[in-house]
């Protein structure tokens, strides 16, 4: 696959969702994973591409989550987006730098 540097987050998602189910996971967990998307997009904007998730855009993203959720719910949240960012990564998306914090 080339390297897409502009791809939609919202298709990054669609994307690991049809890996996910390839691998048989769990629809209860790919349900938490698209619950957690959501909140992530509206935290993000709609037009989130995949060359603008950041180290300091998913920081921002916890301090938010912080500020209206208990430490489980914001772990779990960052939980259940890191494996679509890894995932972006492993097929050559471009994603700046992120790491599980």
């Amino acid at each position: 696959m080339s390297k897409v540097s502009n791809i939609n987050y919202d298709d990054l998602y669609f994307l690991y969702e049809n890996d996910c189910k390839l691998r048989n996971i769990s629809p209860i967990t790919i349900k938490g994973y698209e619950f957690a998307h959501k909140k992530f997009k509206d935290f993000a904007g709609n037009n989130l591409k995949c060359e603008d998730i950041t180290q300091d855009l998913i920081s921002e993203y916890i301090l938010h989550l912080k500020d209206n959720l208990k430490p489980q719910t914001v772990n779990s949240y960052i939980f259940k987006i890191s494996p679509v960012i890894k995932y972006g990564e492993e097929i050559n998306y471009k994603i700046k730098k992120y790491r599980d914090s």
